[in-house]
Order: structure tokens, then C-alpha cells, then sequence
């Protein structure tokens, strides 16, 4: 069991952790083509998270005391002093998961309101004698031939 290379790595989950939290605070408040790059970077880190979480709990797995320590699911003040660091991370992990999971409602009210408008404008785009669909499809029926299927192009 190698306490020193777990505390790294979760200090490093701890980093990639506050940087989703960053991108998700971005999120409650960007531009609407902004929110693909952002759930990318996110998923992106989230890989990144999910293969350390993997590889601490593999390091813990044949030690009962420490992959407590690590999931918080033991009293602090029983554990050894090295193990009280990986607690007090993680800890400070969760937190931050914490203030994560309670945006996420929001940002998917936001993103359900943002999809709505743009259906409304659509819509509205797309119907009555202005629809620029419309125009071309009432273009190529009124002088007799198929615009969107040239037929001159053989099929091969």
C-alpha cells in the first residue's frame, strides 16, 4: 500500500475536481455555443477523475482502514496521521461534488429554457410567406424542376 503516490493522485483529482466546478460555473452563464465545449471539457475531466478514483481504490483494495479513509466512511480521529491526509482530500473532494451537484438542476433548467426559445425561433424562422425553406421549395416547384435532387446526376 503506497499512502504517498494515493495523496498525489487525489491531490490531482482535487485539482481536475475545481477545475469541472470551474467550467461548470461557466456553464450557468454562457454563450449557447459555448455549452457543447464545456460538457466536452467536462466529460474530459471527469475520464481523467474516474481513472485515478480507479487506481487509488485498487491501491486501498486489500486494506479495509484505508479505503474507508479514502471513501470517508470511518471516524478521522481513529486513523493513522497518514491516513487522516487522504481523509481530510477527499474530504475537500466531496465538497466540492457537493457544490457541483447542486448546480447541475439549474444548468439543466437553463438548457432546457435555452432549447425551447430556439424551437420557438425556428419555428417562427421556418413558417408563413418568409420561411427561407419555404422559398425554395415553392422556387423549385414553380419552375418545374427538383432542386434539392439535381436530375442530371446519375445515380452510381
Amino acid at each position: 500500500m503506497n499512502v504517498e503516490l494515493v495523496t498525489e493522485n487525489q491531490k490531482r483529482i482535487n485539482k481536475l475536481i475545481s477545475r469541472y466546478e470551474e467550467f461548470t460555473r461557466k456553464l450557468l452563464d454562457c454563450e449557447v455555443d459555448d455549452i457543447l465545449i464545456l460538457t466536452e471539457k467536462r466529460k474530459g475531466l471527469s475520464s481523467e477523475i474516474t481513472k485515478l478514483d480507479s487506481q487509488i481504490k485498487n491501491e486501498f483494495a486489500e486494506n479495509t482502514q484505508a479505503l474507508e479513509a479514502y471513501q470517508n466512511k470511518c471516524d478521522r480521529s481513529s486513523l493513522p496521521d497518514e491516513l487522516r491526509q487522504v481523509f481530510d482530500l477527499r474530504q475537500e473532494f466531496n465538497s466540492i461534488a457537493f457544490r457541483i451537484s447542486s448546480m447541475d438542476p439549474e444548468i439543466k433548467e437553463r438548457i432546457s429554457l435555452l432549447r425551447d426559445e430556439l424551437v420557438v425561433k425556428i419555428k417562427k424562422n421556418n413558417s408563413g410567406q418568409n420561411a427561407k425553406a419555404a422559398k425554395y421549395a415553392k422556387a423549385g416547384i414553380s419552375s418545374g424542376s427538383n432542386f434539392f435532387v439535381p436530375e442530371n446526376k446519375k445515380l452510381i
